[in-house]
C-alpha cells in the first residue's frame, strides 16, 4: 500500500461543506482530477501559489486554462489578497489547524 503523506481540500462557500482527499502526490494532474470531480467549469477557485496552481515563468493560472476562475493568494506575504477582499483561504486553513489538531496523536505511515 501507497504511503499517503498529502491531503488536498476544497471548502464550498455556497453550501460550506469541506471536502478532504489524501493523495500520493501534489502534481497539478493529481489535484485537477478532485477539482474536476467536484467543481464544474466556471466556477470560482481560491488557492494559494502553489505550482500545481499558478505557472511561476509567466505568473498565469493553470486553473484558469482549465475553465475555472481562479484567484491565488500568496501565503508567505498576506491570507487575504490586498486588491481583492473577497480572496482569502481562511476557511480552508482554519479547516486544516482543526483536523491537524484532531489527528495529532495519530501516526500517518
Amino acid at each position: 500500500m501507497p504511503k499517503l503523506r498529502w491531503a488536498f481540500g476544497m471548502y464550498c462557500r455556497h453550501t460550506k461543506i469541506p471536502v478532504i482527499f489524501f493523495i500520493k502526490n501534489k502534481t497539478h494532474w493529481t489535484l485537477m482530477k478532485h477539482l474536476k470531480d467536484h467543481s464544474p467549469s466556471g466556477s470560482t477557485v481560491f488557492t494559494d501559489c502553489h505550482s500545481s496552481y499558478i505557472s511561476w515563468a509567466n505568473g498565469k493560472s493553470k486553473i484558469g486554462a482549465l475553465g475555472y476562475y481562479h484567484y491565488w493568494i500568496n501565503h508567505s506575504e498576506y491570507y487575504v489578497h490586498e486588491k481583492f477582499p473577497f480572496v482569502m483561504t481562511g476557511r480552508i486553513e482554519n479547516l486544516w489547524r482543526q483536523l491537524k489538531s484532531s489527528f495529532s496523536n495519530l501516526k500517518f505511515n
